[in-house]
């Protein structure tokens, strides 16, 4: 694809980050630990070959200070997942302050468009869920188990109050069922993170069967869109078939195993298309 021009440098190497995601996240589950540090130090590559184009085009205007951040967040999270991996405490817990640094500037930027009516709530609230959630990894990684759940219950709490506002609007017919379906695998998912961390296995259990249940609706209700659509192959339905499909053998695969791996996603994983 790449030799017939159909795709930059940059859309192969979100390809490979892509890949890299589902193999570490399949050797978590599987019990490869050497095999997921070299998907991260995969990650890592990418991630920096992306920050280089970014700085490139920053240079050049043309790209924002926003999109800059973004690759730099991203990179400085591969890495400290890396280090955790390799425990290297001090380098992840460096790493992880970045990303926090870098999530509050974006919830800045998003309440100031917000107040300028440039964006909807919806934006503000998946914002203020990154930075709950980077605030988690940095509690965790500094050994401040109180803090971390903390954090990991504000992100509960925020899901849930974003399920209220939708469920608000789908009143007045504002809101796909999709969206709906959507907003119920964040919060389960944010409630089996913190089960997993709390060691409860029981409830961590249970909401692991309750997201099978939703992967299994949201791959449906995407399933049903694309035939609706007539949606081809290199439809933005297909590729989410795809992605959804995967998800729901990975959780599927955790389930049957009992095992309730960590996910490499800063927020809960690709759903990120809706």
């Amino acid at each position: 694809m790449q030799q017939q021009k159909c795709s930059t440098e940059g859309d192969v190497d979100a390809a490979r980050a892509r890949l890299a995601n589902a193999r570490y996240n399949a050797c978590l589950v599987w019990g490869e630990p050497e095999a997921a540090s070299e998907q991260l130090r995969i990650l890592v590559a990418v991630n920096e070959r992306e920050l280089q184009r970014e700085r490139a085009l920053h240079e050049c205007r043309a790209a924002s200070e926003a999109s800059l951040e973004r690759s730099q967040g991203r990179l400085a999270y591969a890495r400290s997942l890396l280090a955790e991996k390799e425990g290297d405490i001090e380098i992840a817990v460096e790493q992880l302050r970045i990303v926090v640094a870098m999530r509050m500037n974006e919830l800045d930027r998003f309440q100031d468009l917000h107040r300028r009516r440039q964006i909807a709530v919806a934006e503000v609230d998946a914002a203020q869920c990154r930075v709950a959630y980077a605030r988690h990894r940095l509690a965790r990684a500094e050994g401040n188990s109180a803090k971390a759940i903390a954090e990991l219950q504000t992100l509960i709490a925020l899901h849930e109050m974003g399920l209220t506002r939708l469920t608000e609007v789908q009143r007045h017919a504002a809101v796909s069922e999709i969206d709906m379906t959507v907003g119920r695998w964040y919060a389960a998912e944010a409630r089996l993170r913190l089960a997993m961390f709390k060691e409860q296995h029981a409830a961590a259990k249970q909401e692991l069967q309750q997201l099978v249940a939703i992967d299994r609706a949201l791959l449906e209700l995407v399933q049903k869109r694309s035939t609706l659509l007539g949606g081809g192959p290199a439809s933005w339905e297909e590729g989410a078939v795809v992605e959804l499909q995967w998800q729901l053998d990975f959780d599927r695969h955790r389930l049957a195993k009992g095992a309730v791996g960590e996910y490499i996603h800063e927020h809960p994983p690709d759903v990120l298309w809706f």
